[in-house]
């Protein structure tokens, strides 16, 4: 219905606009007087049946939706628990559109109920402006003596706002003023930092997570307390320490709008103004009423002693008992919210139960009541000076030498490619040097603290000892970076130089690892024995790669398969051109194997022996490998017989030429071919016997298929077709 009332408003301004006035110079205006009066009286009538009841019925519409808007919709809270100064909260804008939009409208409607008094047309146009969003034109109101009389003679409905005051009241405004109460007090931003402050001071006081995790309660303190300072100094927070319940002017204009509202009125401005300031007050004694164990009440109050050394007295002679707030119970229903960041899986808190007479509990009773009786002390947008007390203690703490709040374990370290590791020895003699200020301070920096925080607080100092010594072993390791050949190796040099190197720290370093362990330094024990394991193995590594890569006492080619038999195998094998050659040959392998194994191989098997750090079965392969190399070089040089390095070289000079084609089989038995061993001059032999004896079944395939065709060529030549092989 209402459509078609604006349908027919709109085309009949339209038609109104193109009206003219029925006046000519030559025609006498009688001759018009009728149509004249025909004319107002269907204005009249259009005013009355279209053009009024439209406006009246869009009046209606447009509270409907003014209402609709705000109280039909679900309530989203887009901003979360973002920190925003009053005038840019999403609940006071969205109370703020609704005063703002209901005075609009009672503004409009107001110059709609005076229209048949005022006959003014441009306060229709305006009406008609904001309910149809259309502009009359200019023709409209310059031929305006029809409109403009029968205007006056129009009877209306008049637009009442009162019959909406109910729904303003408990369907709208209600609803709107208790969503922007509940972002300012359900929780409070900065309710919410002090009683977290509270929270970390109780558990930092009573909940005990061994000295790994006291360093985090300290931080976690330290931190809660610097956020709630800076809570305290934001402007968003001023208005908690007015003395009256101000919001700011923001608030007063909607206030004064709600009181001048038709739709609402005085009442109802005393209402929201009410509840509002009931909320500020509870406000702010919840805050008075944050305590800690450890330091009494978190904010600065009217009450607090004048002297800094009162407060540090009172920190000292602190009991630690039951909290004074229940914190489980406050954050219960926050647990997943960020910003009140205490989501920590940490172990509940374990409270020493104490039995307190039946008296003790009446006379507690009693003084409660007293202190009901007295006015609370104001509050200060700042901290207690208890609670600064405790601040300036623990960051005493953190300052002593042996203390670095930043430092962080690491459970092993990779050695970078392309770089050498040397030891720095004035930095390992400091690490060892660093126990001297820890006993210092524990003979006498602890006083400072309650007498049930000492103890932890000097775990804490040994556990922070315990990262310091591991600090300077990191800080000991000097990384040097050194060239790499073009295969993507490390050059034989560097790490000859890295070797040696290690070898004149090992002394140190075993020292260090043995004092650790006599004081149950576990941790850093654990850390220098990774730090050298990585070291000695990539070490270790590194120089066998170079054995496996030379191969020595390799064949020419890596296998026989260019020997055709005719020649003796070894002395082409090995490309020399004799015996002497092949002899010479011989004292160059053996010497370079005795060089690798004893400048790489002895210092790191002797460390290996002596740390007992080995981790894996591949590096205790390849230790036990030099180990025995060591052991049948050190043979050979005493000429002790049957060691496996004569073993080989004897084979290599004498047993590889008297091997052919036609004894092969004889030579190398089929236990020689399946021979393994884990000395690698042994291993060495059995690789070139089967070698060999491949090599000699291809000469001796080629043999016979040789011999086959001379045969056949022969057969062909001569016998063939020719009796007794001819066809009879």
């Amino acid at each position: 219905m209402s459509n078609t009332f604006r349908e027919s408003g709109q085309n009949l301004f339209r038609g109104m606009t193109n009206f003219r006035r029925l006046t000519y110079a030559f025609i006498p205006s009688s001759w018009f007087s009728d149509l004249h009066t025909d004319l107002r009286r269907s204005m009249t009538l259009a005013y009355d049946e279209i053009i009024l009841k439209a406006l009246y019925i869009e009046l209606l519409q447009k509270a409907k939706k003014i209402f609709e808007a705000q109280s039909g919709a679900e309530y989203i809270d887009e901003d979360g628990r973002e920190l925003l100064a009053i005038e840019d909260m999403p609940e006071f804008l969205r109370l703020q559109k609704f005063v703002s939009a209901l005075g609009e409208l009672e503004r409009n409607a107001n110059l709609y109920n005076g229209l048949s008094s005022t006959k003014n047309l441009e306060d229709m146009g305006q009406v008609v402006q904001y309910l149809f969003d259309i502009e009359l034109p200019s023709e409209f109101y310059k031929n305006a003596r029809y409109y403009h009389a029968s205007l006056g003679k129009t009877q209306y409905r008049v637009f009442d706002p009162s019959i909406f005051r109910l729904k303003a009241k408990f369907f709208t405004l209600k609803k709107l003023t208790k969503r922007l109460y509940r972002r300012l007090y359900d929780p409070n931003h900065l309710e919410i930092s002090t009683q977290r402050l509270a929270y970390r001071l109780d558990r930092f006081a009573r909940q005990r997570r061994g000295p790994a995790g006291e360093l985090k309660h300290i931080k976690a303190v330290l931190d809660s307390i610097a956020r709630s300072e800076e809570d305290l100094a934001r402007e968003e927070f001023a208005w908690i320490f007015n003395e009256e319940f101000e919001l700011g002017d923001g608030f007063e204009e909607v206030l004064t709008a709600i009181e001048e509202s038709s739709f609402m009125g005085p009442d109802l401005k005393d209402e929201v103004f009410t509840e509002g300031e009931a909320g500020f007050v509870k406000l702010k004694e919840a805050l008075g009423s944050k305590n800690s164990v450890l330091t009494g009440p978190i904010l600065a109050t009217t009450a607090d002693p004048g002297i800094i050394e009162a407060a540090q007295e009172s920190l000292k002679s602190a009991v630690i008992d039951e909290p004074l707030v229940d914190n489980e119970t406050f954050f219960a229903d926050f647990k997943g919210e960020d910003i009140l960041d205490i989501n920590e899986k940490d172990e509940p808190i374990v409270l020493a139960e104490e039995e307190e007479d039946e008296e003790d509990i009446d006379m507690d009773l009693e003084d409660e009541e007293d202190a009901d009786e007295e006015e609370a002390p104001a509050i200060f947008n700042r901290l207690s000076p208890t609670v600064l007390a405790l601040k300036a203690e623990l960051e005493q703490l953190l300052g002593q030498d042996f203390m670095d709040p930043e430092l962080t374990r690491r459970k092993g370290m990779d050695l970078p490619p392309g770089t050498r590791l040397r030891w720095d020895q004035n930095l390992l003699d400091e690490a060892l040097r660093m126990f001297e200020p820890y006993e210092a301070y524990s003979q006498g920096g602890l006083k400072n603290f309650p007498i049930g925080l000492q103890s932890s607080m000097a775990n804490l100092a040994r556990e922070n000892l315990d990262k310091k010594v591991m600090d300077l072993v990191r800080r000991a390791q000097q990384f040097e970076a050194i060239p790499v050949d073009f295969d993507g190796q490390l050059p034989e040099t560097d790490i000859l130089v890295e070797v040696r190197d290690f070898n004149k720290s090992a002394a140190n370093l075993t020292r260090l690892l043995n004092k650790l362990n006599s004081l149950n330094l576990v941790r850093s024990h654990q850390v220098l024995s990774d730090v050298l394991y990585w070291q000695t193995a990539t070490l270790l590594e590194a120089f066998n790669s170079f054995l496996e890569e030379e191969e020595l006492y390799g064949v020419k080619g890596g296998d026989l398969s260019w020997w055709d038999g005719s020649q003796p195998v070894a002395y082409e094998a090995f490309d020399v051109q004799d015996e002497k050659d092949l002899k010479n040959y011989l004292k160059f392998q053996r010497k370079r194997i005795h060089f690798l194994a004893e400048e790489y191989a002895r210092p790191l098997v002797t460390f290996f022996k002596n740390s007992q750090i080995l981790r894996n079965r591949e590096e205790e392969r390849i230790l036990f490998k030099w180990e025995r190399i060591l052991t049948e070089l050190g043979k050979y040089e005493a000429k002790k017989p049957k060691n496996t390095i004569a073993v080989l070289e004897k084979y290599i000079l004498s047993g590889m030429n008297v091997v052919d084609a036609t004894n092969y089989y004889e030579k190398i038995t089929a236990d020689m071919l399946q021979a393994q061993s884990g000395d690698i001059f042994l291993q060495r032999r059995h690789e070139l016997r089967r070698l060999l004896y491949d090599q000699c079944q291809v000469i001796a395939s080629r043999t016979v298929e040789t011999n086959y065709r001379a045969v056949k060529s022969f057969f062909d030549e001569k016998l063939a077709g020719k009796f007794p092989y001819s066809v009879l």
